[in-house]
């Protein structure tokens, strides 16, 4: 499977357009350009050490997977809130902005990491630990909401 580039390239890479070949437990082997790496400074929750990933579609519209570049057996399962059917209010502060480089009018992607349940397929949006993405600036970070924060909101 080749993977589009994305918009804009990582600045820490000498050559965004370089290809890799990446071999994945679920799709096989990705190529993709290093461009389209997005990079989380923090890691995600549990996973702190694992900076890099891919958006790759799934079949599903609205369903993607965010699969690491640096490990290829590791790869999370996001739905968009509004494949689910529902409009979920998602803020960021001022410090989370500056982190995703987002201008003062730009809005980011929002994400789910989904858990699905076998063999009844319900999925389940982890709602207290929203991945957001600045896919012109392939920047992302995943917050950490409490339950009071996350306490108004559907799943």
């Amino acid at each position: 499977m080749t993977l589009a580039p994305a918009p804009m390239g990582h600045s820490k890479l000498t050559n965004p357009t370089e290809e890799i070949v990446l071999k994945t437990s679920r799709f096989g082997e990705l190529i993709y350009r290093t461009e389209a790496s997005i990079v989380f400074d923090e890691g995600l929750v549990g996973f702190p050490s694992v900076r890099s990933f891919l958006l790759v579609p799934h079949t599903t519209h609205g369903f993607f997977w965010l699969q690491s570049t640096e490990d290829g057996a590791l790869a999370f399962p996001v739905v968009t809130p509004g494949a689910l059917g529902v409009e979920i209010p998602l803020s960021l502060s001022e410090t989370d902005r500056q982190k995703l480089a987002l201008e003062p009018n730009e809005t980011p992607q929002r994400l789910f990491i989904v858990s699905v349940s076998l063999p009844t397929l319900d999925i389940r949006p982890n709602i207290q630990g929203p991945v957001f993405i600045n896919v012109r600036r392939q920047r992302g970070i995943q917050q950490v909401l409490s339950l009071d924060e996350s306490a108004g909101r559907k799943d």
